[in-house]
């Protein structure tokens, strides 16, 4: 299975797929989402020390109803690098990372704000053709 992956930058943490980093260097919004075809991506991530030190955990949530609910996707020390997502099904996904530092607390402490946009679509095209014979 190929895996396709994405760059968002956060406030503690970053997360990214090569065409949201191409996104920001031209200054584009990331606004807009992604599409991949794709159901199974990783998204990479850096984790930089905050003002309380490095980080001890990375946290990704996702998600699939444009922000209403979240929830806690995966888990990752902040030398892992990177998170793999599975979609359940098509649809547009949501993701926001937050780290937890040595003290346990979360940063950013505030409500979760999607980072990155992903549209997942694995149903091929179809075209419907109808010929009409006559003047």
């Amino acid at each position: 299975m190929r895996a396709a992956s994405v760059l968002i930058a956060l406030v503690s943490v970053a997360l990214c797929l090569p065409a949201a980093c191409a996104q920001q260097a031209t200054g584009a919004s990331t606004d807009r989402p992604l599409a991949t075809r794709q159901n199974f991506f990783t998204i990479p991530f850096t984790a930089p020390a905050g003002r309380t030190g490095a980080p001890l955990e990375v946290q990704l949530f996702v998600s699939s109803d444009h922000g209403r609910n979240w929830q806690l996707y995966g888990r990752q020390q902040p030398g892992a690098g990177k998170f793999q997502f599975r979609a359940g099904s098509d649809g547009e996904y949501w993701f926001a990372s937050r780290t937890i530092d040595a003290q346990g607390i979360p940063q950013p402490t505030q409500a979760h704000q999607a980072e990155l946009k992903v549209v997942v679509d694995t149903t091929s095209p179809q075209l419907d053709l109808e010929a009409t014979i006559g003047p």
